[in-house]
Protein backbone atom coordinates (compact mmCIF):
# COMPACT_ATOMS: atom_id res chain seq x y z
CA UNK A 1 0.00 0.00 0.00
CA UNK A 2 1.42 3.41 -0.77
CA UNK A 3 1.72 5.55 1.97
CA UNK A 4 -0.27 8.26 2.47
CA UNK A 5 1.11 12.19 2.88
CA UNK A 6 -0.61 14.21 5.64
CA UNK A 7 -1.64 17.77 5.05
CA UNK A 8 -2.22 20.31 7.88
CA UNK A 9 -4.37 22.92 5.63
CA UNK A 10 -4.75 26.23 6.39
CA UNK A 11 -6.71 29.46 5.10
CA UNK A 12 -8.75 25.98 4.00
CA UNK A 13 -11.88 27.28 2.44
CA UNK A 14 -14.22 25.07 0.72
CA UNK A 15 -11.00 22.97 0.37
CA UNK A 16 -10.42 23.68 -3.35
CA UNK A 17 -6.56 23.29 -3.20
CA UNK A 18 -6.65 20.03 -0.92
CA UNK A 19 -9.25 18.59 -3.17
CA UNK A 20 -6.32 18.88 -5.93
CA UNK A 21 -4.05 17.54 -4.05
CA UNK A 22 -6.16 14.72 -3.00
CA UNK A 23 -7.37 13.75 -6.83
CA UNK A 24 -9.79 10.64 -7.59
CA UNK A 25 -12.47 13.47 -9.32
CA UNK A 26 -13.67 14.29 -12.57
CA UNK A 27 -13.99 17.63 -14.03
CA UNK A 28 -15.13 19.27 -17.36
CA UNK A 29 -14.88 15.65 -18.49
CA UNK A 30 -11.15 15.29 -17.36
CA UNK A 31 -10.93 12.08 -14.74
CA UNK A 32 -7.92 13.12 -11.86
CA UNK A 33 -6.62 9.95 -10.32
CA UNK A 34 -6.68 9.62 -6.50
CA UNK A 35 -3.17 10.71 -5.39
CA UNK A 36 -1.04 10.04 -2.40
CA UNK A 37 -2.28 12.66 0.15
CA UNK A 38 -5.02 13.35 3.03
CA UNK A 39 -5.71 16.49 4.53
CA UNK A 40 -5.37 15.77 8.49
CA UNK A 41 -6.80 19.27 9.97
CA UNK A 42 -8.12 22.16 8.09
CA UNK A 43 -8.09 25.64 9.79
CA UNK A 44 -10.16 28.22 8.82
CA UNK A 45 -11.93 31.42 10.11
CA UNK A 46 -14.92 30.96 8.00
CA UNK A 47 -18.15 28.92 9.76
CA UNK A 48 -19.70 28.48 6.37
CA UNK A 49 -16.67 27.48 4.84
CA UNK A 50 -15.60 24.87 7.71
CA UNK A 51 -19.68 23.36 7.43
CA UNK A 52 -19.14 22.89 3.91
CA UNK A 53 -15.86 20.79 4.68
CA UNK A 54 -17.54 18.84 7.69
CA UNK A 55 -20.40 18.33 5.22
CA UNK A 56 -18.57 16.96 2.12
CA UNK A 57 -17.59 13.56 4.17
CA UNK A 58 -17.09 12.08 0.28
CA UNK A 59 -13.87 13.78 0.03
CA UNK A 60 -13.17 14.94 3.67
CA UNK A 61 -14.17 12.26 5.76
CA UNK A 62 -12.40 12.11 8.86
CA UNK A 63 -10.75 15.48 8.54
CA UNK A 64 -10.57 17.84 11.58
CA UNK A 65 -12.00 20.69 11.00
CA UNK A 66 -10.72 23.99 12.94
CA UNK A 67 -12.98 27.04 12.66
CA UNK A 68 -10.51 29.18 14.14
CA UNK A 69 -8.45 32.65 13.65
CA UNK A 70 -5.00 31.27 12.88
CA UNK A 71 -3.57 34.24 14.37
CA UNK A 72 -5.03 33.40 17.77
CA UNK A 73 -4.45 29.64 17.08
CA UNK A 74 -1.52 27.48 19.90
CA UNK A 75 0.00 25.04 17.25
CA UNK A 76 0.07 22.62 20.57
CA UNK A 77 -4.05 22.50 20.24
CA UNK A 78 -3.05 21.03 16.78
CA UNK A 79 -2.42 17.30 17.20
CA UNK A 80 1.19 16.62 17.05
CA UNK A 81 2.54 14.55 14.21
CA UNK A 82 5.21 15.32 11.64
CA UNK A 83 2.83 16.55 8.89
CA UNK A 84 4.21 16.46 5.49
CA UNK A 85 2.96 19.07 3.55
CA UNK A 86 1.86 22.40 5.21
CA UNK A 87 -1.17 23.87 2.47
CA UNK A 88 -1.88 27.43 2.59
CA UNK A 89 -4.82 28.64 0.61
CA UNK A 90 -5.84 32.19 -0.71
CA UNK A 91 -5.71 34.65 2.48
CA UNK A 92 -7.95 37.23 1.09
CA UNK A 93 -9.00 38.86 4.52
CA UNK A 94 -5.53 39.31 5.53
CA UNK A 95 -5.24 40.98 1.89
CA UNK A 96 -7.74 42.81 2.45
CA UNK A 97 -7.13 43.62 6.12
CA UNK A 98 -3.86 45.09 4.33
CA UNK A 99 -4.94 47.25 1.46
CA UNK A 100 -7.50 48.71 3.68
CA UNK A 101 -4.71 49.71 6.39
CA UNK A 102 -2.71 51.34 3.84
CA UNK A 103 -0.26 48.86 3.49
Amino acid sequence: MMKKYSILSTFTGAGGLDLGFHGGFSFLNDYFPALPFKTDVAVEWSPFACGTLTHNTHYFNGIDVRNEDITKLNKKDLPQKNYDVLLGGFAGWFSLRYVFSGG
